[in-house]
């Protein structure tokens, strides 16, 4: 049941610290603290963090709180701050290598009689501390939508021990999981999926194991986004290549416009996958050409009939604008041939029969078509390069990679890509 809001306003243990607030409302509670320093170097612990007393400097503190030493066998200098909870203790240097204590006592004198409840402090003295310092994670941007571990994060890495980085097998780690945050036990940080964007922050405590009372404990922030990556689409059409020895098209990356959370993609970020369409093949990032030899390519041939042509006032250059303007989405065809001349050709990758070019109007008046002056073939492209291996017909693809790459690392890479493209099937040389 939800208590009342009547309820919360009250103070019914008269700690000065109402319902609402309190941990423990009908008792009043003081909870042990630790902590860890070098001996004659002064330790602050703030030890009405976790009791149900506030300092005086809280404006929902109802009462008036006082803090007093009530015993402990610490011999060092002892203060505390009720303004702020705080504790301050500098041990001797005969405390080195020993635990010491300090019992309190925390009162609301308001009440006649004070209402007071007791708590003991213990601090490790050690030349060796144990040091867990806060981790800000909040530059590697982890993902919210499908969550998990923050990639290049471990909260082991700037942790010490001995003053010397910490073995994480030489302690022990404690955390509670937030929800949105939790800490594995090798250090690494993991996001639930489907964690709203913003700044999170997880504790977590580290003790030694060969002295369990040498610990520390510190705070690491996360910052949760959604990720957005967009591929924008690229349109060379204004780029020309020739479509019979193909190559790479001048000046085109598809990865130029692309963004990675708002931010222009960095290659190394992402991975490109793209299944090769026959004409067109987006390369690996680094290879800056591709040169094949060998192989038979298919092809379709215009033969024009040179008398036919004349007849109808037809030039080879209206056959060739006639076939282009007809193309929706490019694709290299073949040539047409008028006599010693060869002119490559582009046609629209919807044509499913060579008939279908053949129907081509030329010429409104008549209408003329290309097959009226032209023979259509279908076949495979001439012979222009050779390739064998073992005497056996091959296809040699020869790579030219961008001075920029890294060689080695492109060449694994492009081995990787063939392997999956070929489903293991085919053999590299």
């Amino acid at each position: 049941m939800t208590p009342s809001e009547e309820w919360s306003l009250l103070d019914c243990d008269n700690d000065g610290n109402s319902n609402g607030t309190d941990p423990n409302p009908l008792i009043a509670t003081a909870v042990d603290d630790s902590g860890t320093t070098l001996p004659l170097t002064e330790i602050v612990i703030n030890i009405l963090a976790n009791d149900d007393y506030l300092p005086n400097n809280d404006p929902n503190n109802l009462g008036i709180t006082s803090i007093t030493r009530i015993g402990g066998d610490a011999t060092g200098v002892v203060s505390f701050d009720p303004e702020t909870g705080e504790l301050s203790y500098t041990p001797s240097e005969s405390e080195n290598e020993t635990n010491v204590t300090i019992i309190y006592e925390v009162c609301n004198t308001n009440p006649d009689p004070d209402v007071c409840a007791s708590a003991t402090v213990t601090i490790f003295v050690t030349d060796n501390p144990i040091d867990a310092v806060d981790d800000d994670f909040s530059e590697l941007l982890a993902d919210g939508t499908t969550g998990g571990v923050v990639d290049g994060g471990n909260i082991f890495d700037n942790d010490t021990l001995n003053g010397m980085a910490l073995d994480p097998t030489d302690v022990t780690l404690t955390s509670t999981p937030t929800g949105p945050l939790t800490i594995n036990p090798d250090g690494t940080v993991s996001v639930a999926p489907e964690t709203v964007p913003g700044t999170y922050t997880i504790d977590y405590t580290i003790c030694e194991i060969a002295n369990p009372i040498n610990c520390d404990t510190a705070t690491v922030t996360v910052e949760v986004i959604i990720v957005t990556i967009d591929a924008v689409d690229d349109d060379y059409s204004d780029i020309f290549i020739d479509g019979e020895d193909g190559g790479v098209l001048p000046d085109s990356n598809v990865l130029d416009n692309d963004t990675l959370n708002g931010l222009a993609v960095d290659p190394d970020d992402v991975t490109i996958t793209s299944t090769p369409t026959g004409p067109l093949t987006v390369n690996i990032d680094g290879i800056a050409g591709v040169e094949l030899y060998g192989g038979r390519e298919k092809s379709i041939e215009i033969r024009l009939n040179e008398e036919a042509c004349k007849a109808n006032r037809i030039s080879i250059n209206s056959v060739r604008s006639a076939i282009s303007s007809n193309n929706k989405d490019k694709t290299f065809a073949g040539k047409v041939i008028d006599g010693d001349r060869r002119l490559f050709v582009n046609v629209s990758a919807e044509y499913t029969d060579v008939t279908e070019i053949g129907n081509i109007i030329i010429k409104q008046d008549g209408p003329i078509l290309i097959k009226d002056v032209a023979e259509i073939f279908y076949g495979v492209k001439e012979e222009e390069s050779y390739s064998r291996i073992n005497g056996l017909e091959a296809v040699t693809i020869s790579l030219v990679y961008d001075n920029q790459a890294n060689m080695i690392d492109l060449s694994h890479a492009t081995l990787d890509v063939i392997d999956r493209e070929n489903n293991g099937g085919f053999g590299i040389v």
